[in-house]
């Protein structure tokens, strides 16, 4: 639907179905966009530019910008970084002059911030095993037999329950020591990951 915008003598195009053509074209145009970077910031200027939705269109164009980011690898972009004045400036050069220039600036400015703050968090985080993420299901059900059927952890028949389920067997060994570890890790704070009770654990051997 048509929209105004504050501040601003710039009027985004008024009609329902040129919106939505000229917002096909967007999306086409910033698809064959190759570098992560320039689609990133395309999306961040041109969304708000149409003006394409009722509302949020400047908070679309942010979560937008971090898509192609994010599939190339690379840091995403906190708008916390960002400052808010000199982001609205940046938006009204482009409304009023067609520059993109000071959005430009500001865009690189937080970015860098960014990155260096999700370097800094993604060395301080630890990154989760693969048995954890690839065979979660796996892991939950060979834990619960060792508690509820065997009472203690019992590696071969473990072996067997992962060849039966297809595990690679490049990937057996990994999911199995995964499996011991949070099976001796287990106490009343997160035996519910594994839908078990405090009382399953009574009589387990831990060795």
């Amino acid at each position: 639907m048509p929209v105004g915008i504050t501040h601003s003598s710039f009027k985004p195009p008024g009609d329902q179905f040129a919106i939505e053509e000229e917002f096909g074209i967007l999306i086409e145009k910033a698809t064959a966009i190759n570098d992560p970077f320039e689609q990133s910031f395309f999306l961040l200027v041109h969304i708000p530019y149409l003006q394409a939705f009722d509302d949020i269109n400047k908070r679309t164009s942010r979560i937008a910008s971090n898509i192609p980011l994010l599939k190339a690898d690379l840091a995403p972009m906190s708008y916390l970084t960002m400052d808010d004045s000199a982001y609205i400036d940046g938006l009204i050069g482009i409304y009023e002059l067609n520059n993109v220039s000071l959005l430009r600036e500001v865009y690189i400015d937080a970015y860098m911030t960014s990155a260096e703050n999700y370097r800094t968090l993604s060395a301080e985080v630890e990154i989760p095993e693969k048995a954890a993420l690839v065979y979660r299901d796996f892991v939950r059900e060979a834990v619960r037999r060792s508690v509820l059927d065997w009472k203690a952890f019992r590696p071969g028949l473990i072996m067997a329950m992962a060849a039966e389920a297809d595990i690679p067997e490049a990937d057996r060994e990994e999911v199995i020591n995964y499996i011991g570890n949070e099976f001796r890790g287990l106490h009343e704070g997160n035996v519910i990951r594994y839908r078990l009770s405090t009382e399953d654990l009574a009589g387990i051997g831990r060795e």
